[in-house]
């Protein structure tokens, strides 16, 4: 059975995140954060990539601690924003 219910979206400023908008009008992205410590590179890069796979659009990861700082020198380097796009990846 289908709903028929619609909600109406709340509006909201656009702001752009690399090559990608979000909010105002935009079409929604699917997003997410990671779970993991991220001083564990491997374990982060590791969730990078899987959720990319399951088709993430925007992935987010905290920094609580300034050792985290110096992971995500690491992580970048390890994902494709290290590919020197600074944006969205781009499929083969």
């Amino acid at each position: 059975m289908a709903y028929s219910t619609t909600v109406g979206r709340h509006r909201t400023r656009e702001v752009a995140i690399g090559d990608r908008v979000v909010g105002g009008d935009q079409p929604i992205l699917v997003q997410s954060m990671t779970t993991t410590n991220t001083f564990d590179v491997d374990a982060t890069v590791a969730q990078i990539h899987a959720l990319e796979e399951a088709g993430c659009e925007l992935i987010r990861v905290t920094v609580p601690k300034k050792e985290d700082v110096e992971a995500c020198q690491a992580i970048r380097s390890r994902t494709w924003w290290g590919s020197g796009w600074g944006g969205r990846r781009v499929s083969a």
